[in-house]
């Protein structure tokens, strides 16, 4: 499970699917297409989340804006690309290029 950086929501894999819990709430869907999901990390502003999911063909590193739903793939690794960390400044550990949201 992750917790958002100002402590108010929570997401958590279960179901083959990343689910968002607002504290005193009930947990809805964030990320159920089918695809094998995990790894959430939430970047430091809480405005993007990073995840691991197979959607590209393989697993890679894909950002959700939390605010309008979009997701993007900015990574292509050959093998699997898993656990994503953040910068406090916003950028993404490991890689070379310091991915940012």
């Amino acid at each position: 499970p992750a917790l958002s950086p100002d402590g108010r929501q929570v997401v958590f894999r279960a179901l083959n699917g990343l689910w968002l819990l607002t504290l005193g709430g009930s947990a809805k869907p964030l990320v159920k297409d089918g695809f094998w999901t995990c790894d959430p990390a939430w970047s430091p502003d809480g405005r993007t989340l990073a995840y691991s999911t197979d959607r590209g063909g393989k697993l890679d590193i894909w950002l959700r804006d939390m605010a309008t739903g979009a997701a993007r793939q900015p990574t292509r690794h050959k093998g699997a690309a898993l656990s994503a960390a953040w910068w406090r400044d916003g950028g993404m550990a490991g890689s070379p290029s310091r991915i940012c949201a």
